[in-house]
């Protein structure tokens, strides 16, 4: 007598559990892949301008923070020029508390800071296994993580281009 519900039974369980199945959706219709070989090429760019930095007398940086298990990194940017910067290149050099460089990265970073304004930006932090935090950011009080210095120096920025 089992050998004959076990078919039955068999042929319940995936009629029941097929149909579950396809209800537990987890992609999002109708998503386009965008990389960065679809990006505009420089000879198209005529909206804007790109100005490398050798001072800093035109955007100043301070309070960057980045917590033990945080993800992300912040830091404020005052626009000192005439003009809106639409993104930032920074180069961002991590050390330990004796000096040894753990980490150097350049980034660009996406932004919209009008002309004598301060903004806080934020970008992904390099610590990907969140073991690290910003000395300045104060020691965690239930976590060990290892403190680390950080210099910070525009490269660049983008302002909008304005014929007139």
């Amino acid at each position: 007598m089992t050998t004959r519900l076990f078919p039955i039974i068999t042929l319940l369980i995936i009629c029941v559990t097929l149909p579950c199945a396809a209800i537990d959706r987890t992609t999002r219709k109708k998503l386009k892949a965008t990389t960065e070989a679809t990006a505009t090429p420089d000879t198209e760019r005529q909206d804007c301008d790109t100005t490398l930095v050798d001072n800093s007398r035109d955007i100043r940086l301070s309070g960057y923070d980045k917590p033990l298990r945080s993800r992300r990194e912040s830091l404020f940017v005052t626009n000192l020029t005439p003009h809106t910067i639409t993104s930032l290149t920074l180069e961002i050099e991590y050390s330990d508390t004796r000096g040894r460089q753990l980490h150097k990265t350049v980034r660009t970073v996406k932004c919209h800071i009008p002309a004598s304004e301060t903004r806080r930006i934020d970008f992904p932090s390099w610590d990907i296994q969140q073991s690290f935090y910003y000395e300045l950011s104060g020691k965690p009080q239930r976590a060990d993580g290892t403190p680390y210095r950080v210099s910070c120096r525009t490269v660049g920025y983008t302002t909008p281009h304005h014929n007139k």
